[in-house]
């Protein structure tokens, strides 16, 4: 109607004021106050207002029929005109507000529900169709939003719709990104990649078919949509080689996929180059190397295969199943056996109860083994790890070589040979010859062996004898316990040192006394004596038997007839060879002798010896006063008699030269002093004419002649 002139001007002579474009403003920007707009109306102009404005305004419907009427007179529109479209508040906004349009942001209907900008900075959606409102306000910045987004991504803080909606965004064919929005995409897990996951585009790598192929697993390559955008992958960078961390990631998923273990391998061995000592590092940890036995195993856990390797390793779990020695060395295997590992092997083997497969082998290597890693042998003394009499043992408990007496296997682990592995053990700490806890064991097992009845089998004896023949002078071990029974008896019986304290094992040296103790059932043992055996109970301290019998009497018995043989010459024979200097000589020589046998005695001076001898005379009268021959007796022995000392007259040539011109006779001699003896050896040569014969041979002749085996004699001096 306001098009037809003359309808117009009937209108406007009633009354009616004009419409212009101001009152349009002023209607939309201004309540009942339109002092505060830049827009003026004029006097003949329409001036009208809403009555509830707010409420006018907030009407979706309203808004957009004053969008049209703007959009219509939009290109006459005065700058103060637009600028109180733009700064008053009459612009609906989402949040159902009324906002200043300048404040507000057109977001469009794609990211509507994914936009971050809160709803009263947003134009009303359903406005979004008003060119001449959205021109008003500020159009949304796609790049703030998709920075945005892509940091919340990259915090884990964006939900799935946002992130679907933005690489919807990124794969659109207009698609124009800034060079900070890249950077931040980049780092930013906002791309499917080919199993379908979100990958950062920086994670991604385009490689070729075969490669791809072996590492779809642990790679992510781009999904068929992103490579269908060029412009997007120019844009982003995507790396197309391959890298050490590939490799490493790809390591550590080869257990998800072992039967690609060995292309794998091929594919390390084809590019050296990437094997970094950063990423060997990493590489050596990750099971990816396969065995002999079928599984992966890290490669720090890994031997190369060879024949001592596969003997000291004792499982194909730690062999290496390639043949790429070189890459094997380089990744970390061993190429030789290490310590930890072959003590774990033989911890396995332990527990199995088996040995290794090739004894000689094993312990060769372990012993370069701990020389390599300068391991201190000690380590290892009370560790089980010598195989010996079929089972594991500590080097401190095992005996090596052929000096040690074979009996000793009844007590200890002992390996005579052969002389290679016996070497080896002997590296590792085992002894070649016993020592104090190994004769410990050995004399325990011979109190183990008669626990039950005190009595000693032979073989029990034997070992004993011989056991004692080889302590010699050392006697038993301190460690050994008081109350072990390991010291042999006459009878059989073994005895403890606790014993030898009580007097219960003491040495017969007064035999009569010991075969009347035995007929009447004394519990009293004596000591197993013999020249083997007297230098190691000699170490014990034993107590005589006459030292605790008391002081013996004399008896003289009746007298008996002097054998065929024995003539009168014999007597005189012996007496004059008494006063001899040189059977003096030989009487302070056997002095060494006892000492060694008995302890300690006195000595006398070779002047009292000289007296004692010259009074040495055949006294027929008194069968008591010098000497006289005994029948019927065992052996000879010295005798005390009250008031006189008694000589223990014996002596040996223990040494002649080969010239018969000029023989030389060493002889040992014995004093018997007193109850408590104390010695002094005297040694001396002596040398005789030739063709004489020595003092201590001549006298030992003259003696046998006088008494003969089976007799005891006696000489007695006052």
């Amino acid at each position: 109607m306001a098009d037809v002139p003359d309808l117009r001007e009937l209108v406007r002579s009633c009354g009616a004021k004009p419409f212009t474009r101001n009152s349009l403003i002023r209607l939309r920007c201004a309540d009942k106050d339109p002092s505060s707009l830049a827009t003026k109306v004029a006097k003949d102009d329409a001036d009208f207002h809403f009555s509830s404005y707010s409420v006018a305004l907030k009407d979706p419907e309203r808004q957009r029929a004053m969008g049209k009427a703007i959009a219509s007179v939009g290109r006459r529109l005065s700058n103060e005109n637009r600028r109180d479209l733009k700064s008053t508040k009459s612009m609906l906004a989402a949040d159902g507000s009324l906002q200043a349009a300048e404040t507000l942001v057109v977001v469009e209907e794609e990211i509507w529900d994914v936009c971050q900008a809160p709803l009263a900075t947003r134009l009303h959606r359903s406005l979004n169709a008003q060119k001449a409102l959205t021109d008003l306000c500020t159009p949304f910045d796609l790049n703030i939003w998709v920075r945005a987004a892509a940091e919340r991504a990259k915090a884990g803080l964006i939900d799935d719709d946002e992130r679907q909606k933005l690489y919807k965004h990124l794969l659109s064919a207009d698609l124009v990104l800034g060079r900070s929005v890249v950077a931040t995409l980049r780092q930013s897990p906002v791309l499917r990649d080919h199993r379908g996951g979100w990958a950062a585009p920086s994670e991604m790598v385009m490689l070729p078919p075969a490669q791809a192929q072996l590492l779809s697993g642990s790679i992510h390559a781009p999904a068929s949509a992103v490579t269908k955008r060029p412009k997007l992958l120019a844009a982003l960078r995507l790396r197309q080689k391959l890298t050490g961390d590939d490799l490493v990631d790809f390591a550590a998923h080869v257990i998800n996929e072992p039967e690609k273990a060995g292309p794998f391998e091929a594919l390390l061995k084809n590019n050296p180059q990437l094997l970094s000592a950063a990423t060997v590092r990493r590489l050596r940890g990750l099971p990816f190397l396969m065995t002999r036995a079928g599984g992966l195993a890290p490669p720090t856990d890994l031997f190369v295969d060879n024949e001592v390797n596969r003997i000291c390793a004792a499982s194909d779990h730690r062999i290496v199943a390639g043949r790429s020695q070189a890459l094997y060395v380089r990744l970390g295997c061993h190429e030789r056996p290490s310590v930890g590992v072959m003590l774990k092997a033989l911890e396995e083997l332990q527990s199995e109860g088996q040995a290794p497969a090739d004894i000689a082998t094993f312990y060769a290597a372990l012993v370069q083994a701990l020389r390599a890693e300068k391991t201190a042998v000690t380590d290892l003394a009370d560790r089980p790890i010598l195989w010996c009499r079929g089972t594991y043992n500590a080097p401190r408990d095992v005996l090596v070589g052929p000096r040690v007496p074979v009996w000793f296997q009844k007590a200890t682990p002992h390996l005579r040979g052969p002389s290679s592995l016996a070497d080896s053990f002997e590296a590792l700490g085992a002894s070649t010859s016993p020592q104090d806890h190994h004769w410990i064991k050995l004399f325990q097992w011979a109190a183990d062996q008669a626990a039950a009845t005190s009595i000693a089998g032979p073989e029990v004896r034997q070992i004993l004898r011989e056991a004692y023949q080889r302590r010699g002078f050392s006697g038993l071990p301190e460690a050994v316990p008081e109350t072990v029974r390991c010291l042999l008896g006459q009878d059989a019986r073994l005895f403890s040192r606790a014993d030898v304290r009580t007097g219960a094992l003491v040495e017969d040296d007064f035999p009569a006394l010991a075969t009347a103790l035995s007929q009447a059932g004394a519990s009293i043992g004596f000591a197993e004596i013999g020249d083997e055996t007297r230098a190691f109970f000699g170490s014990l301290s034993l107590r005589r038997l006459t030292s605790i019998s008391g002081t013996p009497k004399l008896a003289v018995g009746l007298e008996s007839k002097p054998p065929p043989w024995f003539k009168a010459g014999h007597s005189d024979r012996i007496l004059g060879l008494l006063k001899r200097e040189d059977f003096r000589t030989a009487i302070d020589l056997l002095v060494y002798s006892y000492r060694r046998e008995h302890g300690s005695v006195r000595v006398l001076l070779q002047r009292e010896v000289m007296e004692r001898l010259a009074v040495a005379t055949r006294n027929d009268d008194q069968a008591d006063a010098q000497s006289s021959p005994v029948f019927g007796a065992r052996l000879l022995r010295p005798e005390r008699l009250s008031g006189a000392r008694c000589l223990r007259l014996g002596a040996r040539s223990v040494r002649r030269t080969r010239d018969r011109d000029d023989r030389r006779t060493m002889a040992e001699t014995v004093t018997w002093a007193s109850r408590r003896p104390a010695f002094h050896p005297s040694v001396r040569r002596f040398e005789r004419r030739p063709g004489r014969r020595g003092a201590a041979g001549e006298f030992q002749r003259a003696w046998r002649r006088t008494v003969r085996p089976g007799c005891a004699g006696r000489i007695r001096y006052g």
